[in-house]
């Protein structure tokens, strides 16, 4: 038994996380922000391909990021690339779907700090790139979260019909919801509310 991870950050009521609820803890951000140029990206994803730039000294990432589209080939290549930084390091990552969820199959501890370390000195690049594909992949015209989600919640039934972004967004800044936000069909709000992946799309 291994411990699964996922970096979504899609929304914020998704994180990095373990199974049992550990997370990464990343104490060299400073260190790994790139403070060079960044190329000039246009287009409505063109802020967060800058942000994620800037996140990483990652040559692989950096190449990846810099044509402003992230294809299923980018994907696998960034993916190898930590696995084989992982398995240096005498752990087996697996990557689990294509929204950058991944599985440290031979430890079953995810606050174990060995794992931690590994994690750290490995993942930033593959969180990187995979995370922003993972919210390109949910939301491919950018639009405004609160929205999407609101919408969504109001066709699954969970609010009333006149309920808004803003409310959504009142709800999840006080973390206190008119809805159950632990069930099944939040859940698929927060992280498909265009039903995409339903749709196939």
């Amino acid at each position: 038994m291994g411990i699964a991870l996922a970096c979504l950050t899609a929304t914020a009521l998704a994180g990095c996380v373990t199974s049992d609820d550990a997370t990464p803890e990343d104490d060299s951000t400073t260190q790994n922000e790139f403070t060079g140029a960044v190329p000039s990206f246009s287009g409505v994803w063109a802020a967060d391909f800058a942000e994620m730039y800037r996140m990483t000294t990652d040559g692989t990432a950096h190449r990846i990021l810099a044509k402003e589209s992230i294809t299923d080939a980018d994907y696998s290549e960034i993916g190898d690339q930590f696995i084989a930084c992982m398995a240096a390091k005498d752990f087996t990552v697996t990557i689990d779907d294509a929204y950058g969820r991944f599985s440290v199959t031979n430890s079953v501890d995810g606050n174990d700090p060995v794992v931690q370390k590994a994690l750290r000195e490995c993942s930033r690049p593959f969180d990187v790139v995979s995370g922003l594909r993972a919210r390109m992949l949910r939301n491919p015209q950018h639009l405004d979260e609160n929205t999407i989600v609101a919408a969504c919640l109001v066709k699954a039934g969970l609010v009333d019909k006149d309920y808004s972004a803003k409310d959504y967004a009142r709800e999840l800044d006080e973390w206190t919801f008119s809805f159950n936000h632990e069930s099944d069909k939040a859940g698929r709000c927060f992280n498909d509310p265009l039903g995409l992946e339903t749709r196939g799309g």
